[in-house]
């Protein structure tokens, strides 16, 4: 972070240039980013960028303007641009780092309205973490994961999350905990808890949760009440509970707390099928893995499937222990297409757990149902 900011400075720092929505946390942080982007641009007219992580199919989804990604020509014309310059003053950048810096210079560039900003990992640390008076920042969840990166403890993870914090900068959250309370009094930042669900068109209460958060952070800043509800029922969102086809359900659920949402949005549609076929991958680690897949959910048929771009894993053996899969090898998704009774109501198939199998499901299905991308690439 401490070489970004330098770098940042020389370049003048573009990303003071905007008005920014800083948003923090384990799970949800996707969610209420494209829930803050597309109410801004859709009902009130902004020109608002975003920027996320990962991305499923195409790098440039990672820096969008009104649901527009950045295109090759201008990804490559700025990514040449930052290899010059650090290249002259000596500096190494991480791939994070490059396509943060990226995001800084082309929405500047562009002059956009606002910018809506998800920490990549963890917070303090972050890259995106460089902004010394953002409009708000938001913690949506805490929970276990990635600590071997951000320490051990619950409570070290959430403190590093709430790095983010700024002094005199609202936070909002929907987090109630003394150490939630105690860091915004630290940071000296008017903390303002969400307690309201709010109706979305997404599926879960947990998506009822993040329309409350961004509902209460908008309204509490200065937008219309009646037209904020309005665009939370009509967002448009890949890959968080995305059905794909009448059958064919898609969500990223890679974690303990996402996957506890995932299986209780599963249990409640459950009835309507009359067999359920999962398909999963986790990049958890060893350590990691015992308390995790004791969550997996439980089908009539269960696949782990190894996605063409992975490479992390624990062993096969390991994922048997606590649920029986079909084979016992790692098959890939074109090993097993043709197995999948995708036109067969009355059989849920279920894809979730790495989002790099999210994307790679994602774009098998739509060239092998000869649709084009075009339309999921402009959401």
């Amino acid at each position: 972070v401490i070489t970004l900011r330098r770098l940042l400075k020389k370049l003048g720092n573009p990303q003071e240039s905007y008005k920014v929505f800083h948003v923090a946390g384990t799970n949800g942080k996707w969610s209420t980013c494209q829930m803050l982007s597309q109410v801004l641009w859709k009902e009130f007219g902004y020109k608002v960028w975003l920027t996320t992580s990962p991305h499923l199919i195409k790098l440039n989804e990672r820096i969008q303007i009104n649901g527009v990604m950045i295109s090759d020509d201008e990804l490559n014309s700025y990514l040449g641009q930052i290899y010059t310059i650090t290249q002259d003053e000596h500096i190494s950048l991480s791939f994070f780092e490059h396509m943060t810096l990226v995001a800084f210079l082309y929405f500047r560039d562009q002059k956009v309205d606002f910018a809506v900003v998800e920490v990549g990992l963890g917070g303090k640390y972050d890259a995106t973490n460089v902004f010394t008076h953002p409009l708000a920042t938001l913690i949506t969840t805490i929970s276990d994961d990635h600590h071997r990166i951000l320490w051990n403890s619950l409570a070290q993870i959430f403190w590093n999350k709430a790095g983010i914090l700024k002094k005199d900068v609202p936070c909002f959250t929907r987090l109630t905990t003394p150490l939630m309370h105690r860091a915004a009094q630290v940071k000296q930042a008017p903390l303002h808890i969400a307690h309201e669900l709010v109706s979305t068109n997404l599926h879960g209460i947990h998506q009822q949760q993040n329309a409350g958060l961004a509902f209460h952070c908008l309204t509490t800043l200065w937008f219309d009440p009646t037209r904020v509800r309005q665009w939370l029922t009509q967002i448009t969102h890949p890959w968080r509970t995305q059905w794909l086809a009448a059958n064919i359900l898609l969500d990223g659920a890679h974690n303990e707390e996402w996957v506890i949402v995932f299986t209780n949005y599963i249990q409640s549609i459950r009835h309507r099928f009359k067999k359920v076929i999962t398909i999963f991958w986790s990049t958890k680690t060893r350590e990691e893995y015992p308390k995790f897949f004791n969550t997996l959910i439980q089908g009539d048929i269960n696949y782990l499937v190894l996605p063409a771009i992975e490479h992390r894993a624990v062993d096969p053996a390991t994922y048997q222990q606590h649920l029986s899969f079909a084979t016992s090898n790692w098959p890939t998704l074109s090993a097993i297409w043709d197995k999948l009774p995708r036109n067969d109501t009355n059989t849920l198939i279920i894809v979730y757990g790495s989002l790099y199998l999210a994307g790679e499901f994602l774009q098998t299905y739509a060239q092998k149902n000869a649709q084009s991308l075009s339309s999921w690439e402009k959401q």
